[in-house]
């Protein structure tokens, strides 16, 4: 049966240090152990060595038969493969990180008015509105757009627009007009004006992570983690 966790002689160099050396280890599925040993030994090397935190200087890991030796630890989690640390508060104020974080997303949503697609890929429905009615398409309309901004606490961040009309697009709605005069808008072309009592308008989702944002969130985050641990990787 192939192994659930296996090391083959893997090891760590700090420079001139050898912090780990020649380690090889086999953990058969379903298998509990204990690593111990006095400070100093090297035991949160090797478990650093194990979930991506660290690269190792020669050694290959191995994940169910997978070598994931230059995997990520994102990558290891998504596989199954996680730690726990001694102290569970690591960092204090995470601004820092939570501003990067929504610097990026406010541009990766900005972009969404560009491309035209929702978060996930799939492309925003043509304006037939605007087409038949006239008027700006959500895309052409620049105050939306403009209005992306985000705001980073000391431990979440928020992206959105303080537009009042931002939901509707997003998650699309159907507008009545308020009296019976009806809604009023400019054909495209200088063609004259239509007047309509209801528009309905399709979710058009620009609010939301993809799976590039995810990707970078954890890069953002692991890059942040070692310049917080002093930069080791």
């Amino acid at each position: 049966m192939t192994p659930a966790l296996e090391t083959i002689g893997i090891g760590k160099s700090f420079g001139g240090i050898v912090a780990s050396n020649d380690i090889s280890l086999r953990i058969e599925q379903g298998a509990r152990h204990a690593l111990i040993g006095p400070n100093g030994a090297g035991k949160t090397t090797f478990v650093n060595l194990l979930t991506g935190v660290l690269r190792p200087t020669r050694g290959r890991v191995l994940l169910d038969g997978e070598d994931v030796t230059t995997r990520k630890t994102f990558e290891r989690v998504r596989r199954g493969l996680a730690r726990t640390f001694q102290i569970n508060q690591l960092f204090g104020d995470l601004t820092p990180l939570m501003e990067g974080i929504g610097l990026h997303l406010e541009g990766s949503t900005i972009e969404r008015f560009e491309t035209e697609t929702a978060p996930d890929g799939t492309p925003w429905k043509p304006s037939k509105r605007a087409l038949l009615d006239g008027g700006k398409t959500l895309s052409a309309s620049t105050q939306l757009r403009s209005s992306i901004t985000h705001e980073a606490g000391s431990d979440q961040v928020a992206v959105g627009s303080n537009k009042i009309y931002a939901g509707v697009h997003n998650d699309g709605a159907i507008i009545r007009a308020k009296t019976a005069k009806g809604m009023v808008f400019q054909l495209p072309g200088g063609l004259g004006f239509r007047r309509v009592m209801q528009v309905e308008l399709p979710a058009r989702t620009f609010i939301g992570l993809s799976g590039e944002d995810e990707t970078e969130i954890v890069a953002l985050t692991e890059d942040y983690a070692r310049d917080a641990m002093g930069g080791a990787a």
